[in-house]
């Protein structure tokens, strides 16, 4: 069975368009406080007031933080200078990196991808292409909530985002889901090594672009109903 993300059609269409600068991003985020600031609030029997615009795939953009990390950059971290990080790939760096990784997932969004956030996820490939490609092997990442685990031998599964995994065996098994990943060798993996960029946090991070597709060769469920999903990197 092939396995479809959500945002693939799209980023078939979108993955070779021009890269938006950050001036792009920072103006976008002032035009959405600017049109939202006025919503006032609803209640929610779960939660209580809550933002009316709480739902809107954009809200991430309300709180400004965008303009706060541009605002944020001083000097040059990790090897920026080295690899020649454009200003948006610098600013998208610490965005990822810091509290705003989930707003690169494709599947965050739970429809319609915002066209900012497509723009994002551009600006993040090209950062990911620009760090030196993985030669390690295995590739492992531990699972959040949001990731897929349901799959049989033989699934295709391809990921839309730029799926992070890490060079390490942190050995999580008995607490999270794992992807333990055979990458492509002789060159042609599409794993990058963003840690040599930037090690935020000594975790040997390394990200596959996006659109990459993997079959699952093998599935384990261990006694705790938790998962070790073997896959391998498909050209």
């Amino acid at each position: 069975m092939v396995v479809m993300p959500l945002g693939l059609f799209t980023l078939i269409n979108t993955m070779t368009d021009e890269i938006k600068d950050i001036q792009y991003f920072i103006d976008k985020e002032k035009e959405y406080i600017s049109e939202h600031k006025n919503d006032g609030s609803m209640f929610e029997e779960s939660t209580g007031l809550i933002d009316a615009d709480f739902y809107n795939p954009e809200y991430f953009l309300k709180n400004g933080k965008i303009q706060r990390y541009y605002d944020g950059i001083k000097g040059y971290i990790g090897n920026e200078e080295k690899y020649e990080l454009t200003e948006a790939e610098r600013v998208i760096l610490r965005m990822f990196c810091g509290d705003m990784s989930c707003y690169f997932r494709d599947d965050y969004y739970h429809g319609t991808v915002p066209e900012i956030a497509e723009e994002l996820f551009k600006v993040l490939n090209s950062l990911v292409l620009k760090a030196p490609q993985s030669k390690s092997t295995p590739l492992r990442r531990y699972c959040k909530s949001q990731d897929k685990t349901d799959f049989c031998e033989g699934d295709i599964f391809t990921v839309a985002h730029c799926l992070t995994c890490t060079e390490d065996d942190w050995e999580q098994e008995d607490s999270k889901n794992v992807y333990i990943i055979e990458p492509l060798k002789d060159g042609k993996t599409k794993a990058h090594n963003l840690y040599e960029i930037y090690n935020h946090g000594d975790e040997k991070q390394v990200n596959f672009t996006r659109g990459t597709s993997f079959k699952i060769t093998k599935v384990i469920t261990q006694k705790n109903d938790l998962k070790l999903i073997y896959m391998e990197e498909l050209p």
